[in-house]
C-alpha cells in the first residue's frame, strides 16, 4: 500500500485502522480525522511516514495511537493534546520526532504529551505511559 485513499473518511463506523508495516506510506489523508468512532490507529513500522494529519485531535474516542518505528516522522501535531480518551501512545523508534511548536496542552491528554515531551529531553528515562 503506497497511499491511503481520501475516501477512507467515509468509513464512519470504523473503530480500528491497522496500517502497520505499510512501508511506502508517507502521509495520511486529512480525511482520517473524519473517522470519529476510531479507537485504535496502528501505524507501527510505517518507516516512510513523514506527516500526521493536523486535525488528528478530532478523534475524540481514540484510545491507542501506535507510531513505533515511524523513523521519518518528525513532528507530532499539537492537536494530539485534544485526544481526551488517549491511553496508549507508542513512540519507540521515533528518533526524529518533536512536538509541534505552540502546542496547547489540555487534560487528560496533557499527561501523555508531558510524558512524551520529557522523553524528548531525557531519552533514557522510561515511563509506563510511554511505550
Amino acid at each position: 500500500l503506497q497511499a491511503l485513499p481520501a475516501t477512507v473518511g467515509k468509513l464512519s463506523a470504523l473503530t480500528s485502522l491497522n496500517l502497520s508495516g505499510c512501508l511506502k506510506i508517507t502521509m495520511l489523508p486529512d480525511e482520517v480525522s473524519d473517522l470519529t468512532k476510531l479507537t485504535k490507529l496502528n501505524l507501527s513500522g510505517c518507516s516512510q511516514l513523514k506527516v500526521l494529519p493536523v486535525k488528528l485531535g478530532q478523534l475524540q474516542v481514540l484510545t491507542e495511537l501506535l507510531l513505533g518505528g515511524c523513523s521519518r516522522l518528525t513532528e507530532l501535531p499539537g492537536t494530539v493534546a485534544h485526544l481526551g480518551a488517549l491511553g496508549t501512545l507508542e513512540l519507540k523508534g521515533c528518533n526524529t520526532l518533536a512536538l509541534a511548536p505552540g502546542a496547547q496542552l489540555s487534560t487528560p491528554a496533557q499527561a501523555i504529551v508531558d510524558t512524551y515531551a520529557s522523553h524528548l529531553f531525557e531519552p533514557h528515562k522510561t515511563s509506563p505511559q510511554l511505550l
